[in-house]
């Protein structure tokens, strides 16, 4: 069965195929990285996110540190900071 069918045919609740899903695309993007073991990664936005990745990448010894969404609007801030000066 595709992913798509399991929700179909009851194999699966919808909320548990959106985190099947999100689970195959973080493994597919870490996997594709190939991120070292014992590197930190950066890790920005929403808790339920951050929280699958931390999970991922702990599977591979691999440390995170996470920060919440507003990290991104703080770096754009200091970026136009910067460019206007």
């Amino acid at each position: 069965f595709g992913a798509r069918t399991l929700s179909l045919f009851s194999r699966m609740t919808a909320q548990a195929l959106a985190s099947y899903l999100s689970g195959l695309v973080i493994g597919e993007e870490l996997r594709e990285q190939a991120v070292p073991s014992g590197m930190t990664v950066h890790l920005i936005g929403s808790p339920a996110l951050t929280q699958r990745y931390e999970r991922a990448l702990a599977s591979r010894a691999i440390k995170a540190r996470t920060f919440g969404a507003e990290a991104t609007w703080a770096g754009l801030f200091a970026l136009a900071q910067s460019l206007s000066k």
